[in-house]
């Protein structure tokens, strides 16, 4: 159980979630003593929950993957994930020589590292969802939203292992009108825009399991048809062990 684990152990797992592959100096806790950080490294690897790649880097092993999904999962600050969740993600569209395209945002973390979806974020206290939308896209992908319409909710219930494991309240937004520069990368994905049209065959190969609302609203947006005024639905998510 994650919540067995150490904290300097936990703290050098966090380090990895969001990567294929590190040195040993590129996940040292800093002002660590060396003797103790090395200790607790080799303790994980004992343990089998850190291994090392083709490059001879240090790397989450799958048993390390199964550990971050349990019922007290790390994120990538070092903390507990909270057991319920309010998120709004942003459906961004442009037309571009008669094609219709969508931002698509491609995950650089564990677990589900490589899984496509498009982008949002933690809704703060006090805040507009509006004002979210806004401030999520412009930290994450760089693209400062003119206008934005909140289209949707979900409330999705995520279980694992026949457990709760957290329920999420999703606001979906859409955006057609932007300014700015698309960071291309960073440090939680890498950003592009596809034709709306392949979505579906784009997804397909997610090991996370997408709403079943939005995926729904944006093969709707794909096929031309008109931007319902709002959605509500509920839905339950049944995690698999990764």
């Amino acid at each position: 159980m994650i919540k067995d684990i150490p904290y300097i152990q936990k703290c050098i797992l966090s380090r990895l979630i969001g990567a294929t592959g590190a040195k040993y100096s590129e996940i040292k806790i800093v002002n660590l003593e060396n003797d103790l950080y090395n200790y607790h490294l080799q303790e994980l690897v004992k343990k089998g929950f850190i291994g090392k790649n083709i490059n001879k880097e240090y790397c989450l092993s799958e048993a390390g993957i199964k550990l971050i999904c349990e019922d007290y999962p790390l994120n990538q600050y070092e903390k507990e994930k909270e057991k319920f969740r309010a998120n709004i993600t942003t459906i961004i569209l442009k037309k571009e020589k008669g094609k219709n395209y969508i931002h698509l945002h491609k995950r650089k973390r564990h677990p589900y590292f490589g899984d496509i979806s498009t982008t949002g974020g933690s809704i703060q206290k006090n805040e507009k969802l509006e004002d979210a939308a806004k401030r999520t896209i412009k930290e994450e992908i760089g693209l400062n939203l003119k206008s934005v319409k909140v289209i949707g909710l979900v409330k999705i219930t995520f279980i694992y292992k026949k457990k709760l494991f957290f329920e999420l309240f999703l606001y979906l937004a859409i955006s057609k009108s932007f300014t700015g520069e698309l960071i291309k990368e960073n440090k939680f994905g890498e950003n592009y825009w596809d034709d709306i049209r392949n979505y579906n065959n784009i997804i397909k190969y997610n090991k996370s399991k997408l709403s079943k609302t939005a995926t729904k609203l944006i093969n709707s947006i794909g096929k031309g048809k008109r931007t319902p005024k709002f959605t509500f639905a509920e839905e339950t998510i049944e995690l698999n062990a990764i």
